[in-house]
């Protein structure tokens, strides 16, 4: 087995040795060595333009407002363009996120992308009160001597106000009415992130699931449900 693989390698020497004595071998040689460099360039150039539009998308995203319209029901929508950041960038720009994912427990290295939205609910409320039935009163004797009874004095309504970090509730009470004013105030956080999967067949990158996490820092917040949607092409 040696001594065949000795001759075949001699074989290999004996003719590369022979294919550099002619003039098209290094040609060809020249043209690969020059298509490499050329394909090696164009990968460059195509990075460093994608990176130069990530840059200005970044730039456009910065400058413009969030952008609001309202669907054919009514409903309440909000636009903005998303920024694009490595990494580094995020770590460096905006440190806050780093520090909530990894209260989330996980890397912000597994992060696939990250969603704060903020909310604030604001209802004005007019409600009538329950009249209450008045106990049975005997009706004194009427005295024609007795004096006429003092005017009643104006109706002052009670105010009432209820506070805390995230909701305030304020109001007056009058003789039938409660007019109340309700503040809520919330701040939610949307990553989606990779995580391993149970089975120990995936392996890498390709073998994890992706989760999407929705946090709520208003504690009197109940997340009902989240739905997650990833278009690729």
């Amino acid at each position: 087995m040696k001594a065949f693989l000795l001759k075949l390698l001699q074989g290999a020497w004996s003719l590369l040795c022979n294919l550099a004595k002619k003039p098209w071998f290094w040609l060809c040689v020249a043209i690969f060595a020059l298509v490499t460099i050329c394909t090696i360039q164009h990968r460059q150039l195509a990075q460093e333009r994608q990176e130069a539009a990530r840059l200005e998308d970044n730039q456009s995203a910065l400058l413009l407002d969030m952008e609001k319209y309202r669907t054919e029901n009514g409903e309440l929508v909000a636009s903005v363009q998303a920024l694009t950041l490595k990494h580094d960038e995020l770590s460096a720009l905006i440190p806050q996120y780093e520090k909530e994912i990894k209260q989330l427990k996980f890397d912000l290295r597994n992060a696939k992308n990250i969603a704060n939205v903020e909310t604030e609910t604001s209802v004005d409320i007019i409600a009538p009160l329950v009249p209450e039935t008045p106990p049975e009163t005997i009706s004194p004797a009427k005295d024609e001597d007795s004096q006429a009874p003092p005017e009643e004095a104006p109706f002052v309504p009670r105010e009432f106000v209820w506070e805390d970090d995230w909701i305030t509730v304020a109001g007056k009470v009058y003789a039938d009415t409660v007019v109340c004013s309700f503040v809520s105030r919330d701040s939610l956080m949307l990553v989606a992130h990779y995580a391993k999967r149970k089975c120990l067949f995936f392996k890498g990158r390709k073998g994890k699931l992706i989760k999407y996490d929705v946090k709520s820092k208003n504690p009197h917040t109940d997340i009902k449900g989240v739905e997650y949607i990833e278009v690729v092409e």
